[in-house]
Formats: structure tokens, C-alpha cells, sequence
């Protein structure tokens, strides 16, 4: 960031000094060998008294005592008016009559030399005395600097030489050709005049200080070319009155530091100019802008009231360019009106708006400055139908607590970052297109901007967000992204909805760290790693998003625990939803249709809470593996090659789901997993309506598995556990056991059977107890050796073969 709030530097400080140049002529101290006195002749003369006159004269120590006492009234002078204050000194009305104190040392002087005084000694004496005059203080040093010739007293108001004009009172238009004295035409001519300035160049060494209203016309930006090698500012405009520059070059030339134009007040305009070459200085010493609006009060600069800055300021198809710090800087309470310009190629921010200032940019370019437009402080501009472009560090740079308005613009291709909010800045960022950067938009600290319909394409991160910003990123289209189309992170929270996001290569919307922002109505399409993703401890909502064609719709991981609600979620790749690491949260009411693979997996040691979903046309419809825990409930699972499956570790409770027309199974219990699966609705699902495989050993409770199909239940390898009080209709084979497996069977209903109700092949076992066959046509328990379970209580026939 750069600090622009001691812009000017104190090389500026001394412009305000408005001295009048008192030329006191010495006559005294220049001698003179002429036989003659004139009544304007103030020099020293050897008079020739009249025949027969006796002259008084003085020996040559009372000749030096009348030169002493010759110049003692410029001491007295001094000691009269040395005591006072500049501004008691400035206001003195009328001011001192230098012309009398003059007259008063050169009478008396030449009455010495009437009575025999050598001239040229006396001359000698009240030069010597001149040089020793002296003042106590600072009014007092400047009235003796100016009677020895060293400089003028301080301050306004001192007599104007005789050789000064008076300013004209007749608007007046003056032409000039290079080499004319421009300053002097300023400083004659009457408040709204016109300057005009020939094709040419101006050259200037010294700041052209304009305190009249003045119009300054060139012969075309090409054509007529003020070059100021000028310290501090080549002009500088305090008014009173207004300004116009049009049609000119205004550059710096030279190492010496310096800004180009200055204003402390309005009306201000320039048009059709260039402005270019400011130099900046060392450390805290500023200077190096192209125009500055200071409408805060600059050290030493006369104070100026609202009402005194009052007057439209207007930059207009004009060139700023090659400065070192800012193009065009606004302080105080300015608000200019900045349109079809070009600031380009500056060393600071193109345009710096600072304090409490406002205005607006309109179809301009900024093109290749450090930072294209930087707003800070209290300040609202409204940036509106701008291309900023090519900028070194930051398109757009807002800070402080400004409330800018950023309307319309193109930001293209501005180093890291396309537009960056910070501070506690609340801007509104709307309908602007933000290409080929890093980051779009960044949003930090604890800034609340509104992020509306913009079009926000080809970025590393599209829109990031972090601190503890509050954004609220609403209808925006963002594509073409290689890490995030959307990125919330550290305790940032906000509404991020109805945003439109295609080709978002690795996330569609990201939301990180602590943050808890609500993400809904999104639509994310397009290729693609996740659609929505809440890792680290995030929290927030995600709901009514629609997610198509990712590898994963929406994933949840670290130890993140989202609300996923009402959300759409089709044709991913992989995984609709996915949970894992140490995640939790809840998904709800959400249609997840078409995966390849899984509509909803629960991994890690996670454990959401998934309920009242649509899972439906997946490869698998749900799936709890590794250590996951959680709980299903009230899901609709239908049309996949198996409803649910549960692998590994994993122990959730599955409750009260339907699970229908699968192809191959509903549910399937492998690996070591357990958990519950209770009051479920197993119906239609191909060949078989439950499975435990290997050594799965789940509490099965309550439910009702309904064919048609080959095994309601199927038992392989050493899988066992509880299965108690379910309902088993219209299968080939009620409960089917091979392999090892050993579950316990309790008081389960067998109806509509076509073949076995419970079958126990090859070395199973287990418990048998409290079970109804209710077939009239099928086998009731078949045990085939070395099956051997402990049977009691059912109410099935029961037959053995060896």
C-alpha cells in the first residue's frame, strides 16, 4: 500500500510566502564624485557655499559621529517595528514609509558634508553602519536583512517597488511565445483572464505560482510544452478564483523533486493536456504526482474554508503520465471529476484518493502504473466504465473505511490481484469484468463489500475472501479458474449466492479455515475437481445449489461441519457428497443423481448426519467407510447397483431410509464395519436385499426387506451380528448363510418364500431364535453339514442334510 497523506513534501512549504520585494536602493553607500546635486540625486557632494559665507565646519571626529547619527534612524526603525508579529507586521495599514526613512538618512548625511565632511569617508562610515544593523526577532532580522540589501521583510503588504505594475482590473486575453515571462503576465493580469501560450517550449526554472483566476491555453498537447525545472511544483494554484490548463505539455524536467500542478481550491479545470515527469523524493518527503487536488491544508499553504474550495474540478481528455508517485492525487474533501483520460506508466497509484474525498472516474484508462486506482480512508469515489489495465501490483487498491462505488469497469491483467478490498472498507463492486490476475477480487481484514453481477473470468482464485471480512458475493459469473472460482477462509462469513461458475478447474466455491459463510443458489457447472467444498473447521450453509458434471459435487473435510441443504447435485464424476477426515454437519432435503460412482460417501472418522435426501441413478447411492460414524435417516436410495454400502470400520446408525431397485443389492455390509441398521425399507433390489461380507457384524433391527428377489438376506465369508425383528417378503431365500458366517437370528418374519426361508450352508453357525416361516410352499431352516447353528423357538420346519 502506498501513503500518500504527506504528499507535497517540504520543499512546498514556502509557496504560500506572499512577499512583496522591497527594492531599498542604498544610495548612500555608493559613492559618487559628482560636482553636482540633482533634486533626485541622493548621493553625497562637496557643496561650495557662497562668497563670503563662513562655514561651520566639522572636525573629522564630529564627521564620523553625524555618520552615525546619519544611519541611527534604520536601527530605530528596526528597534519601532522589530517586536511585532509577521501577521501584526503584515497588517500594519498603512504599511512603513520606506521612502521617508530614506530620505531622512540622506538629508542628514548631507547636511555633514555641507559643514567640510569628506563625502567619500561619510559614505565609507554609513555603509559600515549598515552592516551592523540587527534585529531581536524574526521581523526585526528581516526589516535589517532588507536595509542591507540582503532580502525583503517578511510577509504581505510591504510597499510594491516602483517597478511593479499593478494587476489589471479588465479581463484581458494575453498571448505568449516561449521565452515570455510568464509569471509576470500572472501576476499583472485581472482574475478571469486568458493566457494564451504559442506553440513553443516554456521553460521555467522557478514554480509558477497562480493566485488569480486564469485560463492557460495552449496551441494543442503536442504543439505548446511547459517545462519546469522547478523544486516542490511547477504550478501551483491557490487561488483565489478558477483554473483552466487546456491544450498543453506541463512536464518536469531535471533530477530536483516535484510535482507538476497543484490545487488547494477550485474551480479547476484541465483539458486536453499533458501532464507528465513529476521526480519523487527521498523517505517522507513526497512530491512526484502529476496533479494534485490537496484540499486538506498542506504545511505552510494558506488555510482555505470549505466554501473557498468550492468550484467543480474536471480532468478531461488528458494524458498523466511517467511520475513518479501518483498520477493524480485527492486529498481532503475534493471530489473531481476525472473523464476520457489516459494515466499510464506512473510510479504510485494512477489516481490516490485519500481523507474524506469523493468524485468520479469515467471512461478512462489507467494502463501500467503501480497500482491502477487506489482508495483509501474515508474517501467515495464512483469508478465507473474504466479499463484498468497492465498495473504492476493491484488493479484496484480500497481501503480505510471508504464506501466507493465500483461500477462497470474492465480490469484486466493487473499483476497479483484484480481488485483488493481491505481495512473496513465497504464498497459495492458491480457489472465490472475482471480477467487474467491471481485473485479477481481479494477481500480482507474486516471489509464488508458487495460483490453484484460481475463477470469474473480466468484466475487463479476468482473471488477470495479471508480475515474476518463479511462479503456478500451475489449473481456474479465467474469461469476459468485453476484453484477456486470462490474462496472464503479464516473467519470470514457472508452470502455467497445465485453466482454462476463454469470450468472451475480444481473448486467451485472453497470455504476454509474458520469461516462460515451461506452459499446458496449457486449453479456450478463444467469440468472440474469439487463444486463445493468446506474443509478446515468451516462451518456455514450450503443450499438450493445446483452442481453438475464435477468429480466431486460437494465435499466436506478437516474437521469442517456445514449444513448442506436442498442442493442439486448431478452427474458427478465420483462423489455427489463427500465427507471426510474428522468432518460433521448435516445433508439435507439434497437430490444427488447420475453419479459414476457414489451419490453420497461418508469417510474418515466423520460423522454427519444425512437425512431426507434423494439419492437416486448412482453407480452406489450411499456409503459409510473407514471409521466414519454418522447417521442416515429418511433417505430415498433407488436405481443403483447397490442402495447403500458400509466398508471397513465404519459404524453408522442407517435408519428409516428406502433402499429400491438396485440391480445387484440394497445394502452391503463389508469389511470389519458395524453400526445399526434399523427400521430401513429394503424393496425391489435385484438378487439381494441385504448383505454382511467378511467380517462385518452390524445390528440389523426393524426392518422390512420386500422382493422380489434371490436372498433377502444374504451372510458370507465370517460375517455376523444381530438380526432382530425385521420383515422379509417375497425372495426365492429369506436369509441365506454361507462361508463362516455366524450371525444371531431373533425373531424375524420369513413371508412369501419361494424356496428356503433361512438357509445355513458350509460351516456357518450362530443363533436361530423366535423366527416365523410363514410359507406353506417353501423349506423352512435348511442346515447343510458342517453348517451347525443353535436353533429355538422358531416356528419354521427344520431339515438337515449331511
Amino acid at each position: 500500500m502506498l501513503d500518500h497523506r504527506s504528499v507535497l513534501g517540504a520543499k512546498l512549504t514556502s509557496l504560500n510566502r506572499r512577499v512583496s520585494t522591497l527594492l531599498i536602493v542604498m544610495l548612500l553607500v555608493a559613492a559618487c564624485s559628482s560636482a553636482e546635486s540633482t533634486a533626485t540625486d541622493t548621493s553625497l557632494t562637496s557643496t561650495t557655499l557662497p562668497v563670503g559665507a563662513q562655514p561651520l565646519l566639522l572636525s573629522d571626529e564630529q564627521c564620523l559621529e553625524a555618520a552615525r547619527a546619519a544611519a541611527a534612524p534604520m536601527q530605530q526603525f528596526i528597534d519601532q517595528y522589530g517586536e511585532l508579529s509577521i501577521e501584526a507586521w503584515n497588517a500594519l495599514d498603512p504599511p512603513p514609509n520606506f521612502d521617508l526613512l530614506q530620505l531622512a538618512v540622506r538629508d542628514a548625511a548631507q547636511a555633514a558634508a555641507n559643514r567640510g565632511c569628506d563625502a567619500t569617508k561619510l559614505e565609507e562610515k554609513i555603509a559600515a553602519e549598515v552592516e551592523g544593523l540587527r534585529g531581536s526577532s524574526e521581523v526585526g532580522q528581516a526589516i535589517a536583512a532588507a536595509l542591507r540589501g540582503d532580502g525583503p521583510p517578511l510577509g504581505p503588504g510591504i510597499p510594491v517597488p516602483v517597478t511593479t505594475l499593478p494587476r489589471e482590473t479588465d479581463v484581458s486575453t494575453v498571448a505568449l511565445k516561449p521565452g515570455d515571462d510568464l509569471a509576470a503576465i500572472l501576476a499583472r493580469v485581472a482574475d478571469g483572464s486568458t493566457i494564451e501560450l504559442a506553440a513553443g517550449i516554456f521553460e521555467f526554472d522557478q514554480t509558477i505560482l497562480i493566485d488569480v483566476g486564469v485560463n492557460l491555453v495552449g496551441a494543442g498537447r503536442d504543439e505548446t510544452v511547459v517545462r519546469s525545472a522547478a523544486e516542490g511544483v511547477a504550478l501551483a494554484f491557490v487561488g483565489p478564483g478558477g483554473l483552466g490548463v487546456r491544450d498543453m505539455t506541463i512536464e518536469h524536467a531535471g533530477d530536483a523533486e516535484a510535482s507538476i500542478l497543484l490545487a488547494i481550491e477550485g474551480p479547476v479545470t484541465v483539458s486536453g493536456a499533458n501532464i507528465k515527469g513529476a521526480v519523487a523524493g527521498s523517505g517522507e518527503s513526497g512530491g512526484g504526482h502529476g496533479i494534485v487536488f490537496a484540499f486538506d491544508q498542506l504545511p505552510g499553504f494558506p488555510e482555505r474554508t470549505a466554501e473557498q474550495r468550492a468550484g467543480a474540478l474536471l480532468v478531461e481528455d488528458s494524458v498523466i503520465t511517467g511520475n513518479a508517485a501518483a498520477g493524480i492525487l485527492i486529498t481532503g474533501d475534493a471530489a473531481p471529476q476525472i473523464t476520457g483520460s489516459t494515466i499510464s506508466a506512473n510510479g504510485g497509484c494512477g489516481i490516490c484518493y485519500s481523507g474524506s474525498s469523493a468524485g468520479t472516474v469515467s471512461a478512462s484508462t489507467l494502463q501500467a502504473n503501480q497500482i491502477g486506482i487506489q482508495v483509501s480512508d474515508t474517501s467515495t469515489p464512483k469508478l465507473d466504465d474504466n479499463t484498468i489495465v497492465d498495473s504492476i501490483g493491484v488493479g484496484i487498491s480500497i481501503d480505510g473505511s471508504s464506501t466507493a462505488q465500483i461500477v462497470g469497469n474492465t480490469i484486466d491483467a493487473n499483476g497479483e490481484i484484480g481488485i483488493q478490498i481491505a481495512g473496513a472498507a465497504k464498497p459495492t463492486i458491480e457489472h465490472n469484468t475482471v480477467s487474467h490476475h491471481g485473485v479477481g477480487i481479494l477481500a480482507t481484514d474486516t471489509s464488508r463489500p458487495a460483490l453484484l453481477e460481475n463477470n469474473v473470468n480466468n484466475h487463479d482464485v476468482g473471488i477470495q475472501v479471508a480475515g474476518e471480512a463479511v462479503v456478500d458475493a451475489m449473481n456474479n459469473n465467474v469461469w476459468v479458474t485453476t484453484v477456486a472460482a470462490i474462496s472464503y477462509g479464516d473467519t470470514s462469513t457472508g452470502t455467497i449466492r445465485g453466482n454462476g461458475i463454469v470450468a472451475a478447474e480444481v473448486a467451485g466455491i472453497q470455504v476454509t479455515g474458520s469461516a462460515s459463510p451461506r452459499v446458496e443458489g449457486n449453479v456450478i457447472a463444467g469440468g472440474g475437481e469439487v463444486g463445493i467444498s468446506f474443509v478446515g473447521s468451516a462451518t456455514g450453509t450450503a443450499a438450493d445449489n445446483e452442481v453438475t458434471g464435477r468429480a466431486v459435487g460437494i465435499q466436506v473435510g478437516g474437521s469442517a461441519a456445514p449444513e448442506l441443504t436442498g442442493n442439486t447435485i448431478i452427474d458427478s464424476v465420483a462423489v455427489g457428497i463427500l465427507f471426510g477426515d474428522e468432518s460433521g454437519g448435516v445433508a439435507a432435503n439434497n437430490q444427488l443423481s447420475g453419479a459414476e460412482s457414489v451419490g453420497i460417501l461418508v469417510g474418515g472418522s466423520s460423522t454427519p448426519v444425512v437425512r431426507d435426501n434423494s439419492i437416486t441413478d448412482n453407480q452406489v447411492g450411499l456409503v459409510f467407510r473407514e471409521n466414519a460414524r454418522g447417521l442416515a435417516r429418511g433417505n430415498t436410495i433407488t436405481r443403483h447397483a447397490t442402495g447403500i454400502q458400509i466398508v471397513d470400520q465404519a459404524t453408522p446408525t442407517i435408519e428409516a431410509n428406502l433402499i429400491s431397485d438396485s440391480t445387484e443389492a440394497g445394502i452391503v455390509f463389508g469389511g470389519s464395519a458395524s453400526g445399526r441398521f434399523v427400521r430401513n425399507t429394503v424393496a425391489n433390489n435385484g438378487s439381494i436385499g441385504l448383505q454382511v461380507g467378511e467380517s462385518a457384524f452390524p445390528e440389523i433391527s426393524g426392518n422390512e426387506i420386500r422382493g422380489p428377489g434371490v436372498y433377502g438376506m444374504l451372510f458370507r465369508e465370517s460375517g455376523a451380528g444381530r438380526v432382530s425383528d425385521n420383515r422379509l417378503v417375497n425372495h426365492v431365500f429369506g436369509i441365506q448363510l454361507g462361508d463362516s458366517a455366524a450371525p444371531d437370528l431373533v425373531d424375524n418374519m420369513l413371508e412369501e418364500i419361494v424356496l428356503t426361508s433361512i438357509v445355513y450352508a458350509d460351516s456357518t453357525g450362530g443363533q436361530a431364535t423366535g423366527n416365523q416361516c410363514s410359507s406353506s410352499t417353501a423349506a423352512g431352516i435348511s442346515i447343510s453339514s458342517p453348517a451347525n447353528p443353535v436353533l429355538s423357538d422358531n416356528t419354521c420346519s427344520v431339515s438337515r442334510t449331511d
